[in-house]
């Protein structure tokens, strides 16, 4: 797979999501808590997901500022519309899920639900650099997404309950808390730009932080029923 020649976005961006991936575990310091044998299943496979959607993030950022990373992506980028990106981005999403996701490990999660985690990575990007949570537009974007076969395959074969369950999120929280104890950051030092899109601070407090999520729970149920209702009018 990644011994073909790089040519066009799509191959440049599964390239970019694999690098953001084992970049996530450096950033968040996911070998500095512990010896990984002292580490649950449970906790293997959160941190593993954090590192698809943060990975995914961290790739579009590079991607969108980063003078290196930029320079490499512009020659694939001449004349390419949003909708054309975001497709070849779940091209590259849709190969990865048949290939680098699908390990069978028990320390993974399936490729269904990493290549879920990956679509959040975009949307989340798309949110803090459009300064703006828009679930219509988010839904656009996941159409974009999932519209290859790979990724359709991907979509029918989905275990629907990651999307509900908040264990592995909390307890990736928790053990990001952990591994960054009193410090500001859990790696000081990244720039402000890159800061911006992809979180270093995990010194939240749990209650504040469900707070947080269940206001934005019923954000998106009051936006989603008034979408769907202005669609069926």
């Amino acid at each position: 797979m990644l011994e073909a020649p790089v040519e066009g976005f799509e191959a440049i961006s599964l390239i970019l999501i694999v690098v953001g991936h084992e970049a996530a575990h450096f950033l968040l310091r996911h070998n500095d808590r512990r010896v990984p044998e002292e580490e649950s299943l449970a906790e293997k496979r959160s941190l593993e997901m954090w590192a698809d959607s943060f990975g995914t993030k961290l790739a579009l950022t590079l991607v969108t500022y980063g003078a290196s990373t930029g320079a490499a992506a512009a020659p694939f980028l001449v004349e390419v519309s949003l909708k054309q990106r975001l497709e070849a981005i779940g091209r590259a999403i849709g190969r990865l899920g048949e290939s680098y996701f699908d390990t069978g490990s028990p320390h993974h999660p399936d490729a269904p639900t990493r290549v879920g985690m990956c679509v959040t990575g975009v949307t989340s990007f798309l949110d803090i650099e459009l300064k703006s949570r828009v679930p219509k537009r988010s839904l656009w974007v996941m159409l974009r997404l999932y519209d290859n076969p790979a990724m359709e395959a991907m979509m029918a074969h989905t275990d629907e309950s990651y999307l509900s369950d908040r264990s592995p999120i909390e307890m990736m929280a928790a053990v990001h808390r952990e591994i960054q104890g009193e410090d500001g950051a859990i790696r000081p030092g990244v720039s402000p730009w890159m800061v911006r899109f992809v979180n270093l601070n995990f010194a939240v407090d749990p209650d504040e932080r469900r707070r947080h999520v269940q206001a934005m729970e019923v954000f998106l149920e009051r936006e989603l029923a008034a979408l769907f209702a202005g669609d069926a009018a």
